[in-house]
């Protein structure tokens, strides 16, 4: 497991630092992870899926990491939505959560 997040993570253009600020870990605990020193939970390792576009079913199903359950590639995202997701994760006032979703759904839906 922890290869096929090393393999993504370095895929990604993503840093052990950064992947370890959006897990709320230490990098060297992602090093952990990645050597199989240190096994990962089922939070981390959805978590983890989530933040690398990955399936989660790929680390239980032998899946390869550039593919999903289905057969098809990853969502993968760009550089603006993960700063999105990390800025959006560090708000701790649920209005203000609530909010920038109303906003996002409406800038969505506008033509």
């Amino acid at each position: 497991m922890g290869a096929l997040v090393k393999k993504r993570r370095v895929e990604i253009g993503m840093s052990q630092e950064r992947l370890a600020e959006e897990l709320g870990v230490t990098y060297q605990q992602v090093q952990r992870y990645e050597n199989g020193a240190t096994r990962f939970n089922v939070e981390n390792i959805q978590l983890v899926a989530r933040i690398l576009g990955l399936d989660t079913q790929c680390f239980f199903s032998g899946t390869p990491a550039d593919r999903s359950a289905e057969g098809k590639a990853p969502f993968k995202r760009d550089r603006l939505e993960e700063d999105m997701v990390r800025y959006f994760r560090k708000i701790r006032d649920r209005s203000a959560k609530t909010a920038l979703v109303r906003l996002a759904r409406t800038a969505a839906q506008a033509k």
